[in-house]
């Protein structure tokens, strides 16, 4: 009893597992039809013995789930219906149409060594998938080459999409991948690939070139993935996708020389690991990448290199919500025209109120526009944090120009160049914050702020903190930086900053005009006399303002080391130098000091103004609230509390010693 029990148990084991095989198998009923140059359409083609002809007598015998495999060769035709003309129309069937085989190997396909071209010759579009059945899955295209459509209505019936035209396929996706989509045309729109109210279009490994109009167009796609592909030579963007595209993946292409290389709208998703180069705006726009409308968008580890655009030669970033730009590289992109606003890497504006846009760690250099923005142009609620910006040129900020309600933080500005603000321009600041930015070797060529220029006309809510300027000029005034607010009652904080070595005509180190400006714990160190005036400190008071706090400082080796133009100034803990770090003169005007010091300041070395453990600031100010350094580090330090003077504060590690000898005593190793 038990044998025969366990026998039909056996045998209903084996008969399930048959028709959960032929249920679940997707290829269980799937069919495989052959198409080859050489074949003969009719009722039962598609063997391999008697493949079809055509691609459309193999799609009409087809049903969804099926396989249609064409041998090399080129194939033509094209034929109306529906009220448009094409090579082949792909209508209400889920199938995978594979080149690349031969009338000898079915099985195997190789694109390369055997191409498989659908030429529409300029007649009609080349595909044309459309999908109003319910059901859901995919139409995947794989190795062919789709050229010679024509998306004109006098004769294709449509105006857009001449190599694929991708029409309504709400249940559908459809993926390319491993084809060439080339030399296509359309009236308006894509000439190369156009997807109209899909629920997602995936291309990879494809080559998108030549095409006249768009390369890639969609319009209310629910998912866009481009990926690992080609996308060069059309004569609009590369890739533009319309409204309604809530997910998009751009990763891992190549943008060459398209107008602009790829234009997104409302982007949700990624754009990354891609190359733009040699791409130029249409209209008003970035050149390499254009988005307008992101939510929760990362656009990052990009290359670009010589994009043109009217704003934003490699990226234009407008209205955002929420967007990362992070770890990208533009190197000689430009926004050459006159009239636009400039950025000649980034023109990124985050639009209203709430926007979050991070800039992060990018390498912008040799950048350059017309107007303003050599580097980046930014506007709104923007952190901008460890970028290079190196020798990059305009009219008003060589590296920046901004408008900001955000923080600059720890970026390199280097070798910039432009009128006014050679490495930043800030212009009316809306509480702006500046943590740590070094500027170098930057120039104002026709105006002020070699190294950074502030202008406020309506605002100016800005402070500083931690910045470096070093070896910048100016034509004009400010030297290192440059700070002019019109408003008598605007409170100005600058803490933990160093300037030193720059040039200018008036005001060689930094020069303010304007409210009342408290200046903590700066080193203020090595202007000299020609060329510039050699002033460190030029201060000059708009209106009636109360008059200047300057506490804890360093003023040493300047020919004057604070000049006031006008108003009062008080300063308290000022180490003024000594011997060779000697003012010529410590101060002109209505200067008022107290516990003053002229000492060395005990520089660790030539262009190096950190502090040696045996300066003469150490443990020598007094607490006014400032917590860090110009390092960031902490402050005070050290077992007595007491900060040091200047921007750095001297880190006592103390002395490390092994085997026990705490007592120092060195003889015993």
């Amino acid at each position: 009893m038990r044998a025969e029990t366990k026998k039909h148990r056996s045998s209903l084991v084996v008969a399930v597992a048959v028709v959960l095989s032929a249920v679940c198998s997707p290829q269980a009923h799937a069919a495989v039809f052959r198409v080859a140059t050489t074949g003969v359409d009719g009722p039962s083609c598609g063997t391999a013995a008697s493949p079809c002809r055509t691609l459309q007598h193999a799609l009409d015998l087809a049903t969804s789930g099926d396989e249609i495999r064409l041998a090399e060769g080129v194939y033509t035709g094209v034929s109306t219906s529906g009220g448009h003309t094409q090579l082949a129309w792909i209508r209400d069937k889920m199938v995978t149409v594979r080149g690349g085989f031969t009338t000898s190997n079915w099985s195997v396909p190789n694109p390369d060594a055997h191409p498989t071209i659908l030429d529409a010759e300029g007649q009609g579009m080349v595909l044309y998938i459309s999908y109003a059945a319910m059901g859901d899955g995919s139409t995947h295209l794989e190795g062919l080459q789709i050229t010679g459509g024509n998306a004109t209505d006098a004769i294709a019936g449509e105006h857009d999409g001449g190599g694929i035209h991708i029409d309504i396929t709400g249940h559908m996706h459809v993926r390319i991948e491993d084809c060439g989509i080339h030399d296509n045309i359309a009236e308006s729109g894509a000439g190369g690939i156009l997807s109209n109210q899909s629920i997602g279009l995936w291309v990879e490994d494809s080559s998108i070139e030549n095409n006249t109009g768009h390369g890639i167009k969609t319009v209310l796609v629910d998912v866009l993935s481009v990926t690992d592909s080609m996308i060069a030579d059309n004569s609009r963007a590369g890739i533009i996708v319309g409204v309604g595209a809530p997910n998009v993946t751009i990763t891992g292409n190549q943008f060459l020389r398209n107008s602009p290389g790829a234009k997104l709208s409302s982007l949700f998703g990624t754009v990354s690991g891609n190359t733009f180069q040699d791409n130029s705006g249409e209209g008003t726009g970035g050149g390499g990448l254009d988005v307008a409308g992101a939510v929760d968008a990362t656009i990052t580890w990009n290359t670009f290199i010589g994009n043109e655009g009217t704003s934003g030669g490699a990226l234009q970033l407008t209205g955002p919500a929420s967007t990362t730009v992070a770890n990208n590289v533009a190197v000689s992109n430009s926004a050459p025209f006159f009239g636009y606003s400039g950025g000649g890497a980034f023109y990124i504006d985050a639009g209203a109120t709430g926007a979050d846009v991070e800039v992060v760690d990018n390498w912008v250099e040799g950048n350059s526009a017309y107007n303003q923005g050599g580097g980046m142009y930014l506007l709104g609620n923007v952190w901008a944090s460890g970028n290079v910006i190196a020798n990059n040129s305009s009219q008003g900020g060589g590296g920046i120009v901004c408008t900001i309600t955000g923080t600059l933080q720890e970026n390199l500005f280097v070798g910039n160049s432009a009128g006014t603000g050679g490495g930043l321009y800030l212009v009316n600041p809306m509480g702006a914050n500046l943590v740590r930015n070094e500027f170098r070797g930057n120039q104002a060529t026709n105006g002020n702020g070699g190294g950074a220029s502030i202008w406020g006309g309506f605002f100016f809510d800005v402070s500083l903190d931690g910045n470096i300027a070093v070896g910048n000029s100016a034509t004009n005034k400010g030297g290192g930086l440059y700070l002019e607010s019109q408003d008598t009652d605007v409170e100005t904080y600058i803490s933990n900053t160093l300037v030193a070595e720059n040039q200018a005509d008036t005001g060689s180190g930094l020069y303010y005009f304007g409210g009342t400006m408290i200046l903590s714990h700066s080193t203020i160190a090595n202007h000299s006399l020609d060329p510039g005036d050699g002033v460190g400190l030029y201060l000059k008071e708009f209106g009636s303002a109360e008059d200047f706090e300057i506490r804890n400082s360093i003023i040493a080796g300047n020919e004057v080391g604070v000049h006031l133009a006008s108003g009062g100034a008080n300063l308290h803990h000022t180490l003024w130098g000594a011997g060779a770090w000697a003012n010529v003169t410590d101060h002109s005007g209505g200067v008022v000091t107290d516990n003053d010091s002229w000492q060395s300041p005990g520089f660790l070395g030539e262009h190096n103004y950190h502090l040696a453990l045996s300066s003469a600031a150490r443990d020598a100010g007094v607490d006014v609230g400032v917590a860090l350094d110009m390092d960031g580090e902490d402050r005070p330090d050290g077992a007595s509390g007491i900060p040091d003077l200047g921007a750095d504060e001297i880190v006592d590690v103390g002395l490390l010693f092994k085997d026990g000898f705490e007592s120092g005593d060195a003889s015993q190793w």
